[in-house]
């Protein structure tokens, strides 16, 4: 800018290069690993740990945030012309429209939980639980990569779903 507007003689940065660093993909959790946490079966105590897992594959399958599938109603579910089952609604982070794609597995979990007596898609838990459950999962099942909430926006299966 100052050298534009007359005030430098010389591009003061002209020579500086900054080392960018490797591209790195997201840490994600893998196939295998997700196939264990699905086929995990509970006991009857272990209720409240079933439904964690069931928002992480949910998650993994939709690429939704936590904050966003707590907030999912019957309202966000639509249909297009080919009857395919698509999630429209707008982030809560960004506040940006967002339509996804569901996959088989994504709704059969909106299947097990449908209810008429609550108007949410999925049952609500408190976020700290649903970490802490993710940890007992990850422990439980002896899955090395530390997998969060987070983690589960990363899977490769909802890539080509959304369409913004």
């Amino acid at each position: 800018m100052a050298y534009r507007e007359g005030l430098a003689d010389t591009l003061l940065f002209a020579n500086v290069k900054i080392a960018r660093g490797d591209k790195k993909l997201p840490k994600a959790l893998d196939r295998r690993s997700l196939d264990k946490l699905m086929n995990t079966h509970f006991g009857e105590l272990e209720e409240e740990m079933e439904t964690a897992r069931d928002l992480f594959v949910f998650a993994c399958h939709t690429g939704a945030a936590y904050c966003d599938l707590m907030g999912l109603s019957k309202t966000h579910l639509v249909r297009d012309d080919e009857e395919n089952l698509w999630m429209k609604f707008n982030r809560k982070k960004t506040g940006v429209l967002c339509r996804i794609k569901l996959l088989p597995e994504a709704i059969r979990i909106i299947e097990k939980y449908r209810g008429e007596e609550r108007e949410r898609l999925l049952p609500q838990m408190k976020y700290a639980t649903y970490q802490s459950y993710l940890k007992a999962l990850r422990l439980r099942e002896g899955i090395a990569f530390p997998f969060t909430t987070h983690t589960a926006k990363h899977r490769q299966f909802y890539k080509c779903q959304i369409i913004n």
